[in-house]
């Protein structure tokens, strides 16, 4: 699965690597992003670039899923915060949360993917990381699910020339910590620091 900009997902066979299904997304130029499946691959969601939400898509039925059931209002996405401009989403190891990064500020935000929980599909909490002076990019959740690492540039791509260094910003985000939600280690990563990517080994 993957957003196509302005209004669409695609869906591509793994196997083949035909086109299986172009998705609607709702909204005025959503801008689907990033994707980013569910642990059962039921489930995609995406960011909503221009919409300051995160669409759910049904992967079996190949559709956008109206998240609160009222369709009288149309098919409704995840709302975040008024202004908020999602990026990158990584789903956290278990599936129950969601992490997203905004474009435009240092914020991060959590979203309950968990089916059993009386907060499914809704934001639960935000992470805020600082400085930030181009907004958050890329990120990831190590292995075992108790890390996430988001890249911070210190300038954006034919954006405002920058004078220093981004950063990736390291936080807890094991669930049973004392010290969930906060930044642990703040690695220097040149310029514009932009995707980052976690490996299948805890170490």
């Amino acid at each position: 699965f993957g957003g196509l900009g302005g209004d669409e997902i695609l869906a591509i066979d793994s196997q083949t690597m035909a086109l299986a299904a172009r998705i609607p997304v709702s909204g005025t130029f959503p801008a689907p992003r990033a994707v980013a499946l569910s642990s059962d691959n039921t489930r995609a969601y995406t960011t909503l670039r221009y919409n300051g939400a995160i669409g759910l898509i049904d992967t079996v039925a190949m559709q956008q899923v109206d998240v609160d059931g009222n369709l009288a209002n149309g098919v409704s996405a995840i709302p975040l915060l008024p202004g908020a401009q999602p990026f990158w989403i990584a789903i956290a190891k278990g599936g129950k949360k969601a992490y997203v990064s905004d474009e435009i500020s240092g914020r991060i935000y959590v979203i309950d993917i968990d089916p059993a929980s009386s907060s499914y599909n809704t934001l639960v909490r935000t992470l805020d990381v600082s400085p930030a002076p181009s907004g958050l990019r890329g990120l990831a959740v190590n292995a075992n699910g108790t890390r996430l690492f988001v890249a911070a540039p210190d300038k954006a791509l034919f954006g405002r020339p920058g004078g220093g260094n981004g950063n990736v910003f390291v936080l807890d985000v094991d669930e049973a910590s004392d010290t969930y939600g906060e930044v642990l280690e703040v690695l220097q990563a040149g310029a514009e620091p932009y995707g980052v990517t976690a490996t299948n080994d805890p170490s």
